[in-house]
């Protein structure tokens, strides 16, 4: 999908839906879109700031002014013994005083930033009704003592609201009534406490871990292709400098759209050994594979040995079978049919040991570790989908194309845009009944799947594939089971 089609997609939004608001909505809506701006320009500018006071504090050249004042002042009787403590004071207070404060008050604005677009969105929202099926596992990313576990989750991608649904859903697993009491509580109690007060969230996305719009995460975005990961080492001297978090991964990497699940229909045509979707995309590997080693590295636990034989055999009819069907690509489809097909399949199947693996060199050791990682034995499976109910006479189902009849009215599975979801809500008591029923309410339904992480750890690459396939099999039923379960009246 080209720049301009995915920006309409997923930022702006149908043009039918869009073109019928009134101008208080977009004044509104844009008025929130500069204030998630402002938080992105107020972090740059703080990190700016903090990398060129680090550079100032911890270079040569500084050493070197250091070394030349304390001469100079060492010359000069009586004033000399006071003057010369002057520029390593300012150094003192640049590295024990501006940096630590500007890095709270970074930490503070991506805090109020997570908070702050949760309640633009999704909290206390009527239009948007979230279910989470009765069938779900409690997501439990707490241990006895209510401190926080590193805890793996794996989701489906259906929209950019992901990234807000995830963190709705962690910070409401918050202990007590942290989340009652307001934003401006919670701001407060981090800057007193200087740490977050809700669970930590970050996603291993695009080769970045981050919860946080940053330029370099929109640099990768657009410089990057899917197949953008981020090492074992990464992640573990993340952890190791950040604390224990909630880390989230979207295997899909791509928002499943009409025009992709078009394209992998048809590579379910053309190539009948890859396994069949027609509810989430192919999931790539690479991301996933990384943090179970990073995860495994942290445990202590021996991955099992690979035959050299069999593994060099097979690393062989994989590059052999990779060779084919690219060549098979490049004589029956065209250069822009190739690169739809590598948005869903990564073809390129195999991985590089010395970027799969971590050697004990390869950690860096922070002077302060903020505290020990402690690994969730559990790891959590989220299916999420996005409904808006319509009336018809005759459903369709555009994915199986199958006719089924929901009582007059169809769930139609659809990815709201962040422009819809930013839209605020009018006071229901000015709304009329025509205004109403123009304006069906998205249905968003959940399923939470908890999995036992321990059989993961010492598996190998392979078999960690083949699990998770497996699982986005079990998936891709669970959205047909969660839509038949839905009754409509």
């Amino acid at each position: 999908m080209a720049l301009k089609d995915s920006f309409q997609t997923h930022i702006i939004g149908s043009i039918l839906d869009v073109g019928s608001w009134e101008v208080s909505d977009w004044i509104r809506v844009i008025i929130r879109l500069l204030i998630l701006g402002g938080y992105v320009l107020v972090q740059t500018l703080i990190s700016f700031k903090i990398f060129i006071m680090e550079l100032f504090v911890s270079n040569p050249i500084t050493q070197l002014i250091l070394n030349i004042n304390g001469a100079i002042w060492s010359c000069i009787p009586i004033f000399g013994k006071y003057g010369k403590k002057i520029v390593p004071r300012l150094l003192s207070i640049v590295q024990d005083i501006l940096i630590p404060n500007l890095k709270k008050l970074e930490m503070l604005v991506k805090l109020s930033f997570q908070l702050h677009l949760v309640e633009m969105t999704l909290k206390d929202k009527k239009n948007v009704q979230i279910f989470v099926t009765a069938e779900s596992d409690d997501l439990e990313i707490y241990d006895s003592q209510g401190n926080l576990k590193t805890t793996l989750i794996l989701a489906n991608h259906r929209s950019l609201n992901d990234y807000m649904l995830i963190n709705y859903l962690i910070q409401n697993c918050s202990r007590g009534d942290l989340l009652r009491k307001g934003k401006k509580h919670i701001l407060k109690k981090s800057w007193q406490e200087n740490e977050i007060p809700i669970p930590r969230l970050n996603f291993i996305t695009w080769g970045k871990i981050v919860n946080f719009p940053h330029l370099s995460l929109m640099k990768n975005i657009l410089m990057m292709d899917e197949n953008a990961f981020v090492p074992p080492t990464k992640i573990k001297n993340h952890l190791t400098r950040t604390g224990n978090q909630v880390l989230t991964i979207f295997p899909e990497v791509n928002i499943m759209t009409t025009e992709l699940s078009i394209v992998q229909r048809k590579l379910n045509q053309d190539y009948p050994f890859v396994a069949k979707f027609y509810n989430v995309l192919y999931p790539r590997f690479k991301t996933f594979i990384s943090t179970i080693k990073c995860f495994a590295y942290i445990k202590h636990v021996k991955l099992k040995e690979q035959n050299g034989l069999l593994s060099n055999a097979r690393h062989l009819l994989t590059n052999g079978v990779d060779k084919i069907i690219l060549k098979a690509q490049s004589k029956h489809t065209n250069e822009e049919e190739n690169a739809q097909a590598s948005m869903i399949v990564d073809l390129p199947n195999f991985y590089e040991t010395a970027e799969m693996t971590i050697a004990s060199g390869d950690v860096e050791e922070p002077e302060q570790i903020k505290e020990p990682v402690v690994i969730s034995q559990d790891l959590y499976d989220l299916t999420m989908i996005y409904y808006k109910p319509r009336y018809t006479n005759v459903g369709h189902d555009h994915i199986n194309g199958q006719f089924t009849l929901h009582d007059g009215y169809q769930l139609e599975q659809v990815n709201p845009s962040i422009f819809e979801m930013l839209k605020p809500e009018k006071d229901f008591k000015s709304r009329d009944d025509n205004y109403t029923c123009s304006k069906p309410p998205i249905v968003i339904m959940i399923h939470i799947r908890k999995h036992e992480l321990g059989p993961l750890l010492p598996a190998k690459g392979r078999n960690l594939e083949k699990w998770l396939e497996s699982q986005w099999l079990e998936k891709d039923k669970m959205i047909d089971s969660i839509e038949n379960g839905i009754k409509i009246k």
